[in-house]
């Protein structure tokens, strides 16, 4: 049963949080409908057409169960791909070449033309290049139609300067991406506590980036959020969201005036996955911002579960409820994603995603 923001709020007010529970919940069952053994379930997308879904270093079909890794280095060359198989060269004019290492973070997946793109995160690799010395890259894929097993190509790169330290990235409609700079890095316990202040009184420290030709990285205007996390272009292109964790927001973007609008929806959200019917899908803690997952941060205590939901926000920023947790079974989510007649949830906080079935009143997909 589907309700209101107000109302859903209200009911967490006069529970007090009686009924809610975080702390570790039990292992993943490999004999039920959830994927276990995962390496990172933080971000999930679905390739369009298939039943493939990207999560971290792994593709899986989630009807047969086939899992695929992704491909790492080496990688060819993008003019030697671009001329083998007729994709445009999209890559930055500043990529140095193939990554000599992949640190698969967070992805988006769309329908760019006639192909089908991938980009995904590439932290820096912490064991020759000093984190604090480089932002990283955004790498450029481009998958094969999926008859059988999905075969990806490298089309190239996005650097990221510093001082940016993305969290999540999105594709636009003509070769443009979308990132958020979550916050300035911390380079020790003093400036992660100070962080850790801004957070608590919702304070900015973060925003939306944008790439595009000609331009490189700059600032989306309007999108100063506490904690700049999930980022997503809308299906038919007209919107942009960037979800504010610890504002409890999302900022929608008109693309075309670059007017926005903050959305309060009463969930600290994660990661952001638009609908085909329009707008977006967003989830999170729906305990205390910042401290309610607290319990769950330390790598001993996961898989770990705290007070969560799953949130729909219409085109116009409406907010109705879909799916809710009291922090007893399903780990804290990060991501939520439909999918033929489910709703998958990734966690950063577990090692597997939870699929549960649609929710009644959750939109077709």
């Amino acid at each position: 049963m589907t309700k209101s923001l107000g109302f859903a709020l209200l009911l967490l007010s006069l529970a007090g949080g009686a009924h809610a529970a975080t702390g570790k919940v039990p292992a993943c069952d490999p004999k039920g409908p959830n994927f276990c053994a995962l390496d990172g379930a933080e971000d999930i997308a679905f390739i369009p057409g298939s039943d493939w879904m990207l999560t971290g270093a792994q593709m899986i079909n989630v009807k047969t169960k086939q899992r695929v890794p992704f491909p790492m280095p080496p990688f060819e060359a993008p003019k030697k791909v671009a001329a083998a198989h007729g994709y445009a060269d999209t890559s930055a004019p500043d990529c140095p070449g193939p990554p000599t290492y992949l640190h698969v973070g967070a992805n988006d997946i769309k329908r760019v033309g006639s192909e089908v793109h991938i980009v995904i995160i590439n932290h820096p690799d912490p064991k020759s290049v000093p984190p604090d010395q480089i932002g990283g890259r955004v790498e450029l894929f481009s998958v094969d139609p999926p008859g059988g097993s999905p075969v990806l190509h490298w089309l190239g790169c996005f650097p990221v300067p510093l001082p940016y330290n993305l969290n999540d990235v999105a594709i636009g409609p003509k070769g443009d991406i979308y990132a958020s700079h979550q916050h300035e890095r911390v380079h020790s316990p003093e400036e992660q506590a100070a962080l850790r202040v801004k957070w608590l009184a919702h304070e900015p420290t973060g925003y939306a980036l944008q790439w595009k030709h000609g331009a490189g990285w700059t600032k989306v205007p309007g999108t100063d959020v506490a904690f700049a996390n999930g980022v997503g272009v809308s299906y038919d292109d007209r919107q942009f969201a960037v979800a504010g964790t610890y504002c409890e927001c999302l900022i929608l973007v008109d693309r075309k005036s670059g007017a926005t609008r903050r959305v309060p929806i009463g969930v600290a959200p994660d990661n952001i996955t638009p609908l085909k019917g329009g707008g977006f899908l967003a989830e999170g803690n729906t305990a205390a911002p910042v401290t309610g997952v607290d319990p769950c941060r330390g790598a001993e205590n996961r898989p770990c579960a705290f007070p969560s939901a799953v949130v729909q926000i219409d085109p116009h920023g409406l907010v109705t409820y879909l799916f809710e947790s009291d922090g007893t079974r399903v780990p804290g989510p990060s991501v939520a994603v439909l999918h033929g007649g489910q709703l998958f949830m990734g966690s950063a906080f577990a090692d597997f995603v939870t699929v549960v079935d649609r929710p009644p009143g959750a939109p077709l997909e």
